[in-house]
């Protein structure tokens, strides 16, 4: 199936804006005079027109960040004297590529930060009626794609709220206060030769260095408290997600039950031909985890069919008496909710609408929000994970 211009252009636009904000953070994190030498002044600039002005920041930011990389590369090699030798090589050898992971992620995570602190700064701006909209449309339209992570956000409402987001704010706190450490100490250049202390160690030096310097910085019993705080909160969502869940898993076992005699007579005969004699004990585990997985494959989208079809008639409902609330606030109209079925008129279309969205998208997001969206993806997947993982 082709796929629509408009889709694409919005895709590529999303794309370069995420690719821009992670650059933008890249060249405010890691952009330390101190660190790559001194920018031209502006008295050297006088000359140059805008390109130039931009193409000489550009290439100062850049050696700011292969900067920080050389030093993350080092950090992973000293490390990595701590191992046995046969793993030390292949960790030395990953070393840059590592360093690069590392660099690309923190600019990839203050997005995502930013973005989250953005919508709740809105969030909590928004009057109640609007949170309610527009909490009815994600409900209506996503629900389906997400059943776990809804499901563990209203546990997480009902029982513990406060403590995790106390917990949250802590663990917040405490790495925002390494981050802001760590670069002050990159910074430091205590023989004032230009050149910045941390590019002068040696590599195990430079390790010792930022460990007792994070050591030296992080609060132990506020980290200790946000930590326990948050496994304890855990504990009670997956409770409650294993009860309410419960049904899926056992169609889930039942499933990779039935099957398991038919992939036993497919993978069997291929497995024995494939594998060394060795390891023919291995056969029988391989098939038997892989009729676990298609058991639970389809019984999670028989439950995404479930929970899109249930999803979809509350959310509509949501977004419909939300609107008629606020029309009332409004003085639009008198008519309540207990006095009228307008709301039901107007919010089963609606719930008819996002039911066909969610079976259109095959219960996944589309393009381009599946790129934008992937943390609520990757936590939806852990917490099915989670909830299955004592199935035999």
């Amino acid at each position: 199936m082709s796929r629509s211009p408009v889709l694409g252009l919005v895709g590529a636009g999303a794309a370069g804006l995420v690719a821009l904000s992670i650059w933008r953070q890249v060249r405010k994190n890691f952009g330390s005079d101190e660190a790559v030498g001194a920018p031209p002044s502006p008295e050297d600039n006088d000359g140059l027109d805008g390109s130039d002005k931009v193409l000489n920041a550009a290439q100062s930011k850049i050696k700011a960040v292969s900067a920080e990389e050389a030093r993350l590369a080092k950090m992973i090699e000293a490390a990595a004297g701590k191992t046995p030798p046969a793993i030390a090589k292949i960790i030395t050898a990953a070393a840059p590529y590592l360093a690069w992971t590392v660099v690309i992620t923190e600019g990839v995570l203050w997005v995502y930060w930013k973005a989250f602190k953005l919508g709740y700064w809105v969030y909590g701006k928004l009057p109640v009626t609007a949170i309610k909209c527009l909490t009815g449309g994600i409900v209506c339209f996503f629900g389906g794609m997400f059943p776990t992570l809804i499901a563990s956000a209203e546990a997480f409402t009902q029982s513990g709220w406060e403590q995790t987001k106390a917990a949250l704010n802590d663990l917040v706190e405490q790495a925002q206060l390494v981050f802001d450490t760590t670069r002050a100490d990159d910074a430091v250049d205590a023989d004032g030769d230009g050149v910045a202390d941390v590019d002068q160690i040696s590599a195990q030096a430079l390790l010792t260095r930022k460990t007792l310097l994070v050591l030296q910085t992080v609060d132990p019993d506020k980290i200790d408290h946000a930590v326990t705080g948050l496994a304890t909160s855990w504990v009670a969502v997956a409770a409650v997600l294993k009860v309410e869940f419960a049904r899926t898993i056992a169609l889930a076992a039942s499933i990779g039950q039935s099957v398991k005699p038919i992939v036993g007579r497919v993978m069997v005969p291929i497995l024995t031909h494939v594998l060394p004699k060795q390891y023919h004990r291995w056969i029988n585990v391989t098939v038997h985890y892989t009729s676990k997985a298609i058991g639970l494959k389809i019984a999670w989208y028989v439950q995404s069919v479930i929970s899109a079809y249930q999803s979809s008639i509350r959310g509509g409902l949501m977004v419909t008496r939300a609107l008629l609330a606020c029309a009332v606030q409004q003085g639009w109209t008198s008519l309540r909710q207990e006095d009228t079925m307008m709301d039901e008129y107007a919010g089963w279309p609606l719930a008819a609408c996002g039911f066909y969205f969610q079976l259109k998208c095959n219960f996944a997001l589309p393009y381009p929000a599946n790129l934008l969206l992937w943390p609520f993806t990757a936590a939806e997947t852990y917490i099915r994970w989670k909830i299955t993982d004592d199935l035999k």
